[in-house]
């Protein structure tokens, strides 16, 4: 707010406004400062929502035998994308590497594109794909067969805080062949024992589920 002096002769009044202090300059210069960042962000952040899609089905989506994964994306208003990932990794807004090892046909892809508008800057799965076929339970039952296999149960609990479908799943009966072992996520064997916390990713093409332990950072 500006500073006046204000004096009177007579019926006369006078008002003179007086120079800033330090103070008030400051706190000018800073105001001005957080005007301009504010307005800088929102043009990045209009530049990033141009560039930006969402829940874009993946298509002609290939896996290859070393890890890699290709797809093609088709979003709206944009440039059409052949993706092709060479270790199935992509970083994401989350600051971390997304993993696309497990994309399916018709997937949902969320991304932005670089400032060139045709190349990749970022992209990630809808959570609701991510988990479509992946549930988290324990292990029951744990049974040495006389053949020499090992069968038991995978338990999936129904609390919708600890799975992300709150329906939950049915048991699960899993059998590992002589000599097969459930293993960490990274490939190492996992010693299971009962109530072992296990990730099953279920195959909804009917194949056998993929199990192991999960290796929380």
């Amino acid at each position: 707010m500006p500073t006046y002096f204000r004096f009177g002769i007579g019926p006369f009044r006078f008002s003179q406004r007086l120079g800033r202090t330090q103070a008030q300059k400051r706190a000018a210069a800073k105001a001005r400062a957080g005007r301009q960042y504010a307005r800088r962000q929102g043009r990045e952040q209009a530049d990033r929502d141009r560039r930006s899609f969402k829940q874009v089905p993946a298509r002609n989506v290939t896996h290859g035998a070393d890890g890699s994964v290709s797809f093609d994306l088709e979003p709206p208003g944009l440039p059409s994308l052949h993706v092709n990932l060479v270790n199935g990794q992509m970083p994401s807004l989350l600051g971390r590497n997304e993993d696309f090892t497990r994309l399916r046909e018709g997937d949902r892809i969320y991304g932005t594109l670089g400032s060139d508008g045709r190349s990749l800057e970022s992209m990630w799965i809808s959570l609701e794909d991510v988990h479509r076929y992946t549930f988290v339970g324990w292990a029951e039952d744990i049974t040495k067969q006389p053949d020499g296999s090992t069968t038991f149960r995978v338990v999936f609990p129904k609390n919708p805080e600890l799975v992300w479908h709150p329906e939950g799943r049915e048991p699960l009966t899993i059998t590992l062949q002589p000599g097969e072992k459930v293993r960490w996520k990274d490939g190492r064997p996992y010693r299971m024992r009962e109530g072992s916390e296990l990730t099953v990713v279920i195959d909804p093409d009917g194949g056998r589920p993929t199990v192991y332990h999960e290796k929380y950072e």
